[in-house]
């Protein structure tokens, strides 16, 4: 799991450290990611799910 909370300079590295610096990657685990923790439950609330945005 990598965090992408922080600074635009923060992301931008760990962008290119763990997801060859391809944003499509990055949207596509934070959704796929998501989806694996909705369908896993025990929880009521969801924040933070519109973290990516243009």
């Amino acid at each position: 799991m990598i965090d992408v909370d922080g600074s635009e300079a923060t992301f931008i590295k760990k962008m290119e450290r763990y997801f060859n610096n391809d944003i499509h990657y990055v949207v596509n685990s934070f959704y796929d990611e998501s989806i694996k923790m909705v369908e896993a439950g025990g929880f009521d609330i969801i924040g933070h799910f519109d973290k990516i945005r243009a």
